[in-house]
């Protein structure tokens, strides 16, 4: 989206809202016929149907437990949450679990579009882009698998956490530097933020980059701080300041996975070299897939290191690089979007190994 800072033509009140409904009424509907399916063998017994925690509904030495001990090679507690909380609602039934996941997908296709529709002030992109990825083939295992459960709750907090960051900074003078003025609004919104951050990162720990999103939502859109050396300087150190309460959730929420994973045997331990060396194909695998979503599982065999798909995946990643870069001062948004994309993969690329699978579509 190109983020120029040009007036644009006056939108109408009742468009971003209508936009909004409808977005979520076409998703909840193109995912309805899951509601027909039946668990999957495949994590879903585990997670579900064999979890006596979970069928066991909603009470409190149910939600003692699973916040004091890991379970499945994870610390998740918010997930058996939800799903006890599914149970206590409607049984344990699989259609619910199904229902759910897709209210829940739906529900983060109106919020990334209203976020959009935020931070660039128009509308029909706006839609365009939280369709193409609400929509994508890539979402539908997180949706259609109930044990992904953690991808479409930890979104939702995810996506709030990124609002009431914005609504919590707004933009203010790059050039001086100068510190927005703190009222009661967005002190509650700052904390609500991370309270968001938190509550995410009990459902999935792959959150733990957000910290450093905020960072780039500070250069664009909110415009904190300005594409120039100067500004940066002066900005860096409250910035970063500010982003504490996130780092020290990101970081706790990172050692209890690693413990979690270590406890039970998940966490692989490969070279560092090796894995570094794997980076760009599995930047390149995941570049692939959006771009031509074929033949995609629920399990992919190892990547195997080629001297080929590495220099293919080398040269994408530093020619979008270049390319983002030097558009820069025209197109920040790009190189944002660029920054973002990287970012939230590096906990599931492959630097860090967790289980026995390198990549995966919900990643």
């Amino acid at each position: 989206m190109n983020s120029d800072a040009q007036p644009h033509r006056k939108t109408p009140r009742w468009l971003a809202p209508a936009l909004a409904v409808a977005l979520a009424a076409a998703t909840f509907a193109l995912f309805a016929p899951t509601l027909g399916y039946d668990l999957v063998d495949l994590d879903d017994n585990a997670y579900v149907s064999q979890n006596a925690v979970v069928l066991g509904g909603l009470n409190w030495p149910a939600v003692r437990l699973v916040f004091t001990q890991t379970y499945a090679a994870m610390y998740a507690p918010l997930l058996w949450v939800s799903y006890m909380l599914d149970v206590e609602c409607f049984g344990p039934n699989a259609w619910s679990f199904h229902f759910v996941n897709v209210l829940l997908h739906a529900l983060n296709a109106s919020l990334l579009f209203l976020l959009l529709f935020a931070w660039t002030r128009k509308p029909w992109r706006a839609f365009f882009f939280a369709a193409l990825w609400a929509w994508h083939p890539l979402r539908v295992e997180s949706v259609a698998w109930i044990a992904e459960r953690k991808d479409v709750l930890s979104g939702l907090f995810f996506l709030l956490c990124l609002a009431a960051y914005g609504a919590a900074r707004r933009p203010t003078d790059a050039a001086s530097g100068a510190a927005p003025q703190m009222n009661g609004f967005r002190v509650c919104a700052y904390w609500s933020s991370a309270l968001f951050l938190g509550l995410g990162l009990l459902v999935k720990p792959s959150l733990v980059p957000v910290p450093a999103l905020l960072l780039l939502l500070d250069f664009w859109p909110l415009r904190r701080v300005a594409p120039a050396a100067k500004s940066l300087v002066r900005a860096a150190p409250r910035l970063l300041a500010e982003k504490i309460p996130f780092f020290l959730l990101a970081g706790a929420a990172a050692f209890l996975s690693a413990q979690a994973h270590e406890a039970s045997g998940a966490l692989a331990e490969i070279p560092l070299g090796l894995r570094l060396k794997a980076l760009p194909i599995h930047y390149g695998f995941y570049l692939f897939k959006i771009f031509r979503p074929r033949n995609l599982t629920p399990l992919y065999q190892e990547v195997l290191f080629s001297r080929a798909d590495f220099a293919v995946g080398l040269f994408l990643l530093a020619g979008i690089t270049l390319w983002t870069w030097w558009s820069l001062r025209r197109r920040p948004n790009e190189l944002v979007g660029w920054l973002w994309f990287l970012g939230l993969l590096v906990p599931v690329v492959g630097l860090v190994r967790f289980g026995v699978q390198s990549v995966a579509d919900r990643f």
